[in-house]
C-alpha cells in the first residue's frame, strides 16, 4: 500500500463558516491543519446577508490569515442540484486527497461529490446525532442521512463524544468500527479584570452586585431555556436579586425555547424583570467574566463549545447531564451537574454555587486547568490528522 503524502490535499465542507459551535468547530480545525497541509474551507451557502456582518467578515479574515482557501457555492435550496457543478469541477481539477463533511446537510452529499470529485477519502463529522427519541417521525428525513448515507458510505465518521458514538452505534446503525472520538476544543482566553468586569455587568443590565445566572447558547428548544427560567425563579426565593441572562439569538416563530416562549414563561412565574436577552454577542468570554454562575440548561447536547467556554473563563458551572456534558465536567469536581429538566435540582445547584463562593471557585479552577490540559485544538488538530491517514489507508 502506498504511503500517504506526507502534506495532504483537504477540502472541508460546511453549509455556513459562520453559525453555532459545529460551524466554528469546523473553521478551528481547517486554521489548524493549513499549519501543515493545503487546506480549502468549501461553504456551500455562503451568504453574509444571512448572518452576522462582523462574524462573517472576521471568519473570513480568520481563513485567510492561515492561508485556508474558500469556495463559496452560494447555493439557494437544497433541490437545486446543478448548483454542485462547480463544485465537482473544483475537486476533479484539485484532486483532494479527503473530504471532510461537517453536520447533516454536508455528510448527505459525502458519497455523491467523493465519487464524482475523484477524492481520496471521504469523512464525515457529526457534532449532533438526529435520531434520539421519535426516529424519522421527530426528525425528518435528516434522521435517515447517518444510517443510509454515513453509515455504509464514509470511510471514518468523527464525533465529538463517547455519548455521540453510542448514540450513532445504537439509533442510527453506524458502524462502531468507523466512528472515532475526538473531542472539541475552546480557545484559551484570559479572565477579566475586575474594572472589565464592572463594565460588562453594566452592558448586562447589572449596575450593582446582583447574582448574575449566565447561559451563553442560541434560543432553540433542546437548549432548555425554559427550565432555566422556572430554576430562576426558585433561585430567587433565596437570593432575591439574581439575576438570568440569555447570551444568544435564535428562531424568530414563537414556539418552545424561542424568546416569546421565554418571555411568556418568565411572566407567568413574576421573573420578567430578572431575566436579560443580549442577543448574540461577540464577547461571550467577557460575560462569562461578570457572571458568578455560568449555566448550560440544555435537554439536548453533544460536547458543546459553550460549555468548554465556560470551563475556560472560570466562572462556576452548573450544567445539565445532557449528551456529552459529563465527559467535560465530573460533578462536584469541575462544577455541578444536574439531570436535563430538572428544574428543582438546578436552582439547588445554582444556590449551592452562590452560597458557598470559596467551593465554587475552586470547583471552576480545576474546570480551567483540564480544559487548557485536554482540549485544545492542536490536539484536535492532530488527532482529526490521524483519522485522514487511517481513512485513506483503508
Amino acid at each position: 500500500m502506498t504511503a500517504p503524502p506526507a502534506r495532504l490535499r483537504i477540502a472541508a465542507m460546511v453549509d455556513w463558516i459562520v453559525g453555532g459551535g459545529a460551524e466554528r468547530a469546523a473553521v478551528e480545525i481547517a486554521v489548524r491543519l493549513a499549519e501543515r497541509h493545503d487546506v480549502t474551507m468549501i461553504s456551500s451557502r455562503l451568504s453574509p446577508a444571512h448572518h452576522d456582518a462582523e462574524m462573517f467578515a472576521g471568519t473570513v479574515r480568520r481563513l485567510a490569515d492561515a492561508n485556508v482557501g474558500l469556495v463559496s457555492l452560494g447555493r439557494t435550496s437544497t433541490a437545486r442540484v446543478w448548483q454542485w457543478r462547480r463544485l465537482v469541477g473544483h475537486l476533479r481539477r484539485t484532486r483532494y486527497d479527503v473530504l471532510h463533511t461537517h453536520l447533516n446537510g454536508s455528510n448527505f452529499w459525502g458519497p455523491t461529490l467523493r465519487a464524482t470529485g475523484g477524492v481520496g477519502a471521504w469523512v464525515a463529522h457529526e457534532q449532533t446525532p438526529f435520531a434520539r427519541e421519535g426516529g424519522v417521525r421527530a426528525h425528518g428525513a435528516e434522521a435517515l442521512v447517518n444510517p443510509f448515507v454515513v453509515g455504509p458510505f464514509a470511510d471514518r465518521v468523527i464525533v465529538p463524544s463517547a455519548w455521540s458514538k453510542r448514540s450513532l452505534v445504537t439509533n442510527e446503525r453506524v458502524p462502531a468500527g468507523k466512528i472515532r472520538v475526538v473531542p472539541n476544543a475552546a480557545p484559551a482566553t484570559m479572565p477579566q479584570p475586575s474594572d472589565d468586569r464592572r463594565a460588562v455587568r453594566a452592558s448586562m443590565g447589572v449596575h450593582d452586585d446582583a447574582p448574575v445566572i449566565l447561559i451563553a447558547a442560541m434560543l432553540r428548544p433542546e437548549k432548555g431555556h425554559e427550565v432555566a427560567v422556572d430554576a430562576l425563579a426558585r433561585v430567587r426565593e433565596h437570593h432575591p436579586r439574581a439575576v438570568l441572562v440569555l447570551a444568544g439569538e435564535g428562531e424568530v416563530h414563537d414556539k418552545v425555547g424561542t424568546r416569546p416562549a421565554i418571555e411568556r414563561r418568565a411572566r407567568a412565574l413574576g421573573v420578567a424583570d430578572a431575566v436579560r436577552f443580549l442577543g448574540r454577542r461577540h464577547d461571550v468570554m467577557d460575560l462569562l467574566g461578570g457572571a458568578d454562575v455560568a449555566l448550560l440548561s440544555s435537554h439536548h447536547e453533544n460536547l458543546p463549545l459553550a460549555l468548554l467556554e465556560y470551563m475556560e473563563s472560570g466562572t462556576p458551572i452548573v450544567t445539565t447531564d445532557a449528551g456529552g456534558n459529563r465527559e467535560l465536567v465530573v460533578d462536584g469536581e469541575h462544577g455541578l451537574v444536574v439531570p436535563a429538566g430538572d428544574a428543582a435540582a438546578m436552582a439547588a445547584a445554582v444556590v449551592r454555587t452562590l452560597d458557598a463562593p470559596a467551593a465554587a471557585a475552586a470547583r471552576a479552577r480545576a474546570a480551567q486547568a483540564r480544559r487548557r490540559r485536554v482540549f485544545t485544538w492542536d490536539a484536535v488538530a492532530r488527532d482529526v490528522e490521524d483519522v485522514y491517514l487511517e481513512a485513506l489507508g483503508a
